[in-house]
């Protein structure tokens, strides 16, 4: 009995370390390409990746508005609500924000286009993913975050491995990786994913949600 009680309680550890590590994941793989790059001596590649970081978190992150501590400290029915006035404002927000870290990366930094772009795309697919796996976490969805953890390791050791060791396109083997964060927005059990994603009734929102009805219906949205 003792045995099994041992065995329950490591298991819930590994869960509750299994989110995190979905987050660090999320939020850090750029950083880790951009090492990657730099340790190979791949100093021009390093180079575009840095400042293309550089700007879109100097941009993504000033109006991140702490979303995931916000959407953890709600309560179960709360953060519902929460999590969909998030992704809504980052919604909105994304194509200037990206228009902004486009010229700055490479009008001002010189950054190759197609490159600044796919990296772009990684940022913009974070953000939303950061907020997807904050209601995750919340609702004890583990099989979101394992699908995460597992998507996000696979498909950036395939980007440096077909870039450094089979000389492909950094733009095309990344091309993957920069959408796999949207992979946290489809997890888990679609039978329940309109309880997981209803939204609060909100009028200053109505408009919004009804213009962009398609938007939503692919992330599971109501």
């Amino acid at each position: 009995m003792l045995l099994i009680e041992h065995l329950n309680g490591g298991m819930r550890h590994k869960i509750y370390l299994l989110f995190p590590l979905a987050v660090l994941f999320n939020s850090f793989s750029m950083t880790a390409l951009l090492l990657a790059f730099g340790l190979a001596g791949r100093s021009e590649a390093a180079a575009d990746i840095g400042l293309v970081q550089a700007a879109s978190l100097a941009l993504f992150f000033a109006f991140s508005a702490n979303g995931r501590n916000v959407v953890l400290a709600a309560s179960d029915a709360g953060a519902q609500g929460v999590a969909s006035s998030l992704i809504l404002t980052r919604l909105a927000l994304m194509v200037p924000l990206a228009a902004a870290t486009y010229f700055l990366s490479v009008s001002i930094g010189g950054t190759a286009t197609i490159l600044s772009l796919v990296l772009i795309a990684r940022r913009a697919s974070e953000w939303i993913g950061e907020i997807a796996l904050a209601r995750h976490e919340v609702v004890g969805n583990v099989r979101a975050a394992s699908l995460t953890v597992v998507a996000e390791s696979c498909s950036l050791l395939a980007c440096l491995i077909g870039t450094l060791f089979f000389d492909l396109e950094l733009t095309m083997s990344a091309l993957p990786w920069a959408l796999v964060p949207l992979i946290a927005v489809r997890g888990g059990d679609s039978s329940s994913a309109a309880n997981r994603w209803a939204y609060v009734p909100c009028s200053r929102i109505s408009v919004l949600r009804a213009s962009s009805a398609q938007v939503f219906s692919f992330f599971d949205f109501p």
